[in-house]
């Protein structure tokens, strides 16, 4: 075999590697997601997940992300299929910015930074009929459109 074949191999067989690692509830909650961004429309783009792991009924995880001046951007929460109550908040400085707390479970959140800054996201976990539940937060930014002056 030709090195290059010897390599797609081994990309292959390290991304097969790399799916069948990743749980069912990983793959729930990444379908999830891929639903957030639908149901926010095409005028939003991902821009990454700020965080992912399990959490028991109660708990909560902080992740920090830090922010451009001007950038507008939407969190929304997802979780699998036994959670029914997941809580997102934003905040920088001590203080809230933003805040979706018992509304079911996909909360969003936005926020455009006045400055540059870091942020904490807060997610917790109001109901989880199996602990653990499964989340993650996704990143969305608007797509900024220009209007284009008419054609003469």
């Amino acid at each position: 075999m030709t090195p290059r074949i010897i390599a797609l191999v081994v990309i292959g067989v390290s991304a097969c590697r790399s799916v069948a690692a990743q749980s069912r509830w990983d793959r729930v909650v990444d379908a999830r997601l891929a639903q957030a961004a639908a149901s926010l429309g095409r005028g939003y783009r991902a821009a990454g997940v700020a965080g992912r792991g399990t959490l028991n009924t109660g708990e909560r995880a902080t992740f920090s992300i830090t922010l451009s001046a001007g950038a507008p951007l939407t969190l929304t929460g997802v979780c699998d299929d036994d959670c029914s109550d997941l809580d997102l908040s934003l905040a920088t400085n001590g203080y809230d910015t933003d805040a979706a707390r018992g509304g079911g479970n996909a909360p969003i959140v936005r926020v455009t930074p006045a400055a540059s800054t870091t942020y904490i996201v807060t997610v917790q976990m109001g109901s989880c009929r199996v602990n653990p539940c499964w989340f993650a937060v996704g990143m969305f930014r608007e797509v900024v459109t220009t209007a284009h002056p008419p054609s003469r």
